[in-house]
């Protein structure tokens, strides 16, 4: 809330974002925060006035015994994926390295990458 243009709101929306996400990896994640959208000027504040510590590790989850509504929460996964891999794994067993992922048809190249550090496979 130190960052002008950031009250308690858009504080409140940036934190929920961060935790649901595990941790921000790089600064430009903020711009994908939906209600900094409209907003260029915060999101390049933001940019100027935080940072990534070093050697920073995200919080993963198991995507072979994270549940449908974990995986839901995820913001780059959502409901439509979150089906489709709870479904892929019933059918074809756990996941043995995160690129079988690549298996899943809705699951685009550019979502993958964005997701790859947020996932383990144990």
């Amino acid at each position: 809330m130190q960052i002008r243009g950031i009250g308690r709101g858009y504080a409140r929306r940036i934190v929920e974002f961060r935790q649901r996400l595990g941790g921000f990896l790089r600064k430009e994640q903020v711009a994908e925060i939906y209600v900094l959208h409209d907003a260029p000027d915060l999101v390049d504040s933001l940019r100027k006035y935080t940072f990534v510590g070093a050697g920073f590790t995200p919080v993963q989850v198991d995507v072979n015994n994270a549940s449908f509504e974990v995986l839901q929460a995820h913001p780059y996964v959502g409901k439509r994926l979150a089906r489709v891999l709870v479904a892929f794994r019933q059918q074809h067993g756990p996941f043995r390295q995160p690129t079988d992922l690549r298996q899943i048809r809705v699951l685009d190249e550019a979502t993958f990458e964005k997701l790859q550090p947020y996932l383990v496979v144990r």
